[in-house]
């Protein structure tokens, strides 16, 4: 195993008492072996070197190198030739107390025999299929600290912490497996260290503002997607410059165990999300690994599904914490998958698997979505998943124009804006105005001209079903008086209203003409 010299100096007593000079990162490794110093070798960068404070470093030596430096003076009067070179300012050395090169020697390779029978220990365990949390308490020595791990949806993956009293410990019984509390995953969301911190590549120290301690902290990947964090509290002791190595050296011996386990945090099966991102786009996926991975999830090709498409805002994509709503809403329903899309969450439900009709399925949502200040578009319930693009669809039309006709409400069905759709998609080839039939715009202009509401009488009787009396109530006018409006309507336009296409045709022009001055 590679260590660095952070690590050394943790581990070498009376060594943090002295001075020290390291150019390289805390969780850069690339030491493996110790030597001690002669000035006719070439010297290698995965060795580090003894040396006396009092010998002389060749010149060439001076460019780059890792030392220890050791020294029977006090901290506070260093004087030697070493510590006094202007043209050594490039290599990198920690300082010990004492002068005997043998016994050094020995102490510094004691501390490569700890670790690399650490790091022979935890291949063993990964070739015998160890749980997560097994290589955690393995790391415990080294990291000292309580140590666990959660998904990116925050929800803990494993706790483990050293042996000691039930009211010193960190972790209580039952938290393992658990989500945050709401409390806190709100507190996440509104702190900005922590929208910082789930960018993060390397190890970092999150601050002690919300958890009241200060966590050491590493981002683990797949494919540079960020799927869970592994971490070491301070609380039974300070975190040390090595821990920044050593934590990183943990999470690869457990992206190692996740690997060879198959352990997917997502809980979705292989080629799941590929298959239903290219349905979604309407691409027919590869026949075999749709039927595999649907399968796998549980899923048939011919079943009673729904889908529901929910907004994701910016400051939960900038959290990754819509990973928590995703795994909440696929465990508050059997049979149901949430993925997600370009600023939006599609959540398809098995309606058979979730063992609940359509309208059970949307109150649940709804109160879910409430908590969360949330709002969804539902489509109508079908029948195959390999037409899902067109019930997205729908689930997206109820959104975007619910949100925009009835912006106070939290759910918006399908079936309640179909027509406003069909408008929509009318809307989108043609300029309403120019579907005006002829008759309709001579009405408009006369009204124009002199004043009269013609127009708006003939839209309320077709409204009315032209139903006469309903159709005055609602004008506010009497009889006569709508009879003659009746009368000049159909002298200027020439138009035949017993005509229930005529009728229909109107009815939608006026629909989309009324959702044109909406939208202007």
């Amino acid at each position: 195993m590679k260590i660095n010299l952070y690590i050394l100096a943790d581990y070498l007593k009376g060594c943090s008492l002295y001075p020290s000079k390291i150019h390289a990162s805390l969780y850069t490794c690339g030491i493996e072996d110790v030597s001690i110093y002669q000035n006719d070798i070439a010297l290698q960068p995965s060795i580090v070197y003894l040396i006396l404070d009092t010998q002389k470093i060749s010149a060439n030596h001076c460019v780059s190198g890792n030392f220890i430096v050791l020294t029977d003076q006090t901290p506070g009067n260093l004087q030697s030739t070493f510590f006094s070179r202007t043209d050594a300012s490039a290599i990198d050395f920690i300082t010990v107390p004492g002068t005997d090169m043998i016994k050094a020697l020995e102490e510094v390779q004691k501390i490569f025999r700890t670790f690399r029978n650490w790091e022979m220990r935890m291949y063993h365990m990964i070739t015998n299929n160890v749980s997560l949390k097994a290589l955690g308490i393995a790391a415990l020595p080294f990291l000292y600290n309580p140590l666990c791990m959660d998904t990116a949806s925050l929800r803990n993956v494993f706790l483990c912490e050293r042996n000691k009293p039930e009211n010193l410990r960190v972790f209580a019984k039952g938290e393992e497996g658990n989500y945050e509390t709401p409390e806190t995953i709100e507190a996440f969301r509104l702190d900005p260290d922590f929208r910082k911190s789930v960018d993060e590549l390397e190890p970092a120290i999150f601050p002690a503002d919300i958890m009241g301690y200060r966590i050491l902290y590493y981002n683990i990947r797949e494919n540079g997607i960020y799927i869970c964090r592994l971490m070491a509290l301070e609380v039974d002791r300070p975190i040390r410059q090595s821990d920044f190595a050593i934590i990183k050296i943990l999470a690869v011996f457990i992206q190692i165990a996740m690997h060879r386990q198959h352990i997917y945090l997502d809980s979705h099966p292989r080629y799941l999300d590929t298959c239903i991102s290219q349905l979604l786009h309407g691409i027919q996926p590869d026949t075999e690994k749709f039927e595999r991975a649907i399968r796998e999830f549980g899923w048939k090709e011919e079943a009673r599904y729904l889908c529901l498409v929910f907004p994701v805002s910016e400051k939960d994509e900038e959290l990754h914490t819509v990973s928590t709503m995703m795994i909440k809403l696929e465990n508050s329903f059997s049979g149901t998958g949430v993925f997600r899309g370009e600023k939006e969450l599609i959540m398809i439900s098995d309606l058979s698997e979730a063992k609940c009709s359509r309208e059970e399925v949307i109150s649940q949502v709804v109160y879910i979505i409430r908590e969360n200040i949330l709002k969804v578009g539902v489509s109508f319930s079908f029948a195959k998943l390999t037409q899902l693009r067109d019930y997205y669809l729908q689930a997206q039309a109820a959104l975007l124009i619910g949100a925009r006709v009835n912006p106070m409400i939290w759910c918006y069905r399908y079936e309640q804006y179909e027509l406003y759709d069909f408008l929509h998609l009318i809307h989108t080839r043609y300029h309403a105005d120019t579907l005006c039939p002829e008759g309709l715009c001579k009405l408009m202009a006369y009204d124009k001209k002199h004043g009269t509401e013609f127009t708006k009488s003939l839209k309320v009787y077709l409204e009315n079903d032209t139903h006469i009396t309903r159709t005055i109530r609602q004008l506010y006018i009497q009889r006569a008086t709508f009879m003659y409006h009746l009368k000049r309507i159909v002298e200027i336009s020439d138009f035949k209203l017993d005509d229930p296409n005529l009728r229909l045709e109107l009815r939608i022009i006026f629909l989309m003409l009324e959702q044109f001055e909406q939208t202007n």
